[in-house]
């Protein structure tokens, strides 16, 4: 699912590495 997110870039502008790092 993450892989998913990871290539939408719409996610990317709304989560940071950071902020995907911290819910995983």
């Amino acid at each position: 699912c993450f892989q998913d997110l990871k290539d939408s870039r719409l996610v990317e502008e709304t989560f940071t590495i950071d902020e995907v790092s911290d819910m995983l």
